[in-house]
Order: structure tokens, then C-alpha cells, then sequence
């Protein structure tokens, strides 16, 4: 999927539309760390500097109010 879609090497897709991509990002040395990757405006965001820290920060859906997009106790 790397080479059909034109995503940067080193990455695994962890899902995406093509537009853009949620990936395993082994470009740097050690761990791979999360990131998205908006392939229309050739932008990358660090979601998690590790996979763990990524695992660690998901919430489950009754956790977030989606009229709002905030947080709910």
C-alpha cells in the first residue's frame, strides 16, 4: 500500500482513505512512533511518539460527548 498510494517509506498503514493516512512511522530510529499523514497538502502530524503512548491516550466511545467533540466524565 506504500508504494500505491505514494506514502513515505518506512511507514506502515494503519488505516486511511487515501486522502490521508494513520501509520506506523519507522522513519526515525528506534520504536515507531504515530502518525497522520494528509497526502493532499503533504503534511505529517505526530499523533504519539510511540505506539504505547498512542495506545494510551485512546478513549472509549462513551467517553466523548460527539455534539461537542469534548471529553465526558
Amino acid at each position: 500500500m506504500v508504494a500505491e498510494w505514494g506514502l513515505p517509506q518506512n511507514t506502515v498503514p494503519l488505516t486511511g482513505d487515501g486522502h490521508w493516512w494513520i501509520v506506523l512511522d519507522y522513519r526515525k530510529n528506534g520504536e515507531p512512533g504515530v502518525t497522520w499523514l494528509d497526502v493532499e497538502v503533504g503534511q505529517d502530524i505526530e499523533l504519539a511518539s510511540s505506539f504505547g503512548q498512542f495506545l494510551s491516550g485512546l478513549l472509549p466511545v462513551s467517553a466523548v460527548d460527539y455534539e461537542t467533540g469534548r471529553v465526558v466524565q
